[in-house]
């Protein structure tokens, strides 16, 4: 008799497809308009303020001395302000991420998420600047390097923010998440990119829907890939 040869074991099907999340998040984006579209203002009215201070003070002292200042001088003068928009606008990216999590797990959202996830804010800022550190790095010393740990600790500020983890403990979730699914999620990275870019092109005016998009489509995929590792 012949031996019977051991079957092999099918391989999981993919957590998420490109195309099946960009029309996921655009009905979700349409489902929660005002949530989503409220949120992509305040992010960028939050930053704008800031950013705006900053060039007012350089345009102040060019006018009063008639000649610019000098790029160390022009730097230390907007960095604050500059610094105080990022952060800004983190604080209401955390809470837009905290709200649109509900939204996708068929919650409703609500303006208080804004004001709630504020407590999360230390956790998203410290699992963004390690992700930044790791990733910025890697492309200084290399380009292969930082290429490879984009899509690998690119979830971790949603990790973070979602379970209130520690920097390195949410580096080692994004990790975890991504597992066999990197290439697919440097692909979607790049397509949300690429359509990010298409807004900028219109003026501008474009990233008012692309950039609500582009978070709407990477909460379904956190969330696909973290219902798929509980």
């Amino acid at each position: 008799m012949m031996p019977k040869l051991k079957s092999r074991p099918k391989p999981k099907p993919p957590a998420f497809s490109i195309p099946g999340l960009l029309r996921q998040g655009w009905g979700l984006l349409w489902k929660r308009p005002l949530f989503f579209f409220f949120g992509v203002v305040l992010y960028l009215l939050a930053q704008t303020v800031f950013f705006s201070a900053g060039i007012e003070v350089l345009l102040r002292y060019t006018r009063s001395h008639h000649q610019w200042p000098g790029w160390a001088w022009a730097a230390k003068a907007v960095l604050p302000f500059f610094l105080l928009g990022l952060l800004a606008g983190l604080c209401i990216l955390v809470g837009w991420v905290r709200g649109g999590l509900r939204a996708v797990r068929g919650e409703d959202p609500s303006w208080g998420d804004f004001v709630r996830g504020l407590r999360f804010v230390p956790h998203g800022l410290a699992a963004t600047a390690l992700t930044a550190l790791v990733v910025g790095g890697g492309l200084l010393l290399a380009l292969v390097p930082g290429v490879f740990w984009l899509p690998r600790f690119g979830l971790a500020f949603f990790a973070s923010v979602d379970r209130g983890l520690a920097p390195v403990a949410a580096l080692k979730r994004s990790a975890a998440l991504t597992q066999g699914e990197r290439r697919r999620f440097l692909a979607l990275l790049l397509a949300l990119v690429a359509l990010n870019s298409l807004g900028i092109a219109c003026f501008f005016v474009g990233t008012l829907v692309t950039t609500p998009l582009s978070l709407a489509t990477l909460l379904l995929a956190y969330d696909a890939l973290d219902r798929r590792r509980k």
